[in-house]
């Protein structure tokens, strides 16, 4: 299935319905309209997360990271590339509009 059909298929189903892989993670982490989670970390800025995360639960002793994510470990150039189009963009921020709401502030949020 390529990136725009999928995004396509996803983009039509509802949080209800939706496979919990598929649900907004608004969603996921709300229970009656108020978000039960502590803490929400990006996994795009994972360096940034992990010391935000440290430094949430007070360590004192910092762990070193001895392994590195990138997300082209494990998603092929061609398929990011795919997620830069404008349509399908705009179809995941539609999809996904209270996640950006609440995750991204600083993110466009299509109408």
């Amino acid at each position: 299935m390529s990136v725009k059909d999928f995004v396509a298929h996803v983009s039509g189903i509802s949080d209800l319905e939706a496979d919990n892989l598929f649900r907004s993670q608004t969603a996921t982490l709300s229970y009656k309209g108020m978000l039960t989670a502590d803490i929400v970390l990006q996994l795009e800025h994972f360096e940034q997360s992990f010391g935000q995360f440290l430094s949430e639960i007070s360590l004192r002793h910092r762990p070193s990271l001895s392994t590195k994510y990138r997300i082209s470990d494990y998603i092929s150039p061609s398929t990011l590339r795919a997620f830069t189009d404008a349509g399908v963009n705009l179809k995941l921020q539609r999809r996904y509009r209270s996640d950006y709401a609440s995750f991204f502030s600083n993110e466009l949020i299509a109408t």
